[in-house]
């Protein structure tokens, strides 16, 4: 799936990621995974998954409220 080939690229680079399935209403596809990556880590993150050509769909932040929000990618 993309979210191991994200993993697997981050995995690579060092960057820690666990793959994980989404709340239920956050995506329309019935079979979706993600990969979840602390938020310290995120712009490394960004920075390898663009250099392995395995970016992500949408990229969601939980902040302390516990309320997924969507950053979205240019």
């Amino acid at each position: 799936t993309h979210a191991q080939r994200m993993s697997a690229a981050l995995e690579r680079a060092g960057v820690r990621g666990r793959i994980t399935r989404p709340p239920v209403g956050l995506t329309a596809k019935g079979c979706a995974y993600a990969v979840m990556v602390g938020a310290a880590h995120y712009e490394r993150a960004m920075r390898e998954l663009a250099a392995a050509q395995v970016l992500p769909e949408r990229v969601l932040y939980v902040p302390e409220d516990g309320v997924y929000r969507e950053i979205f990618l240019r």
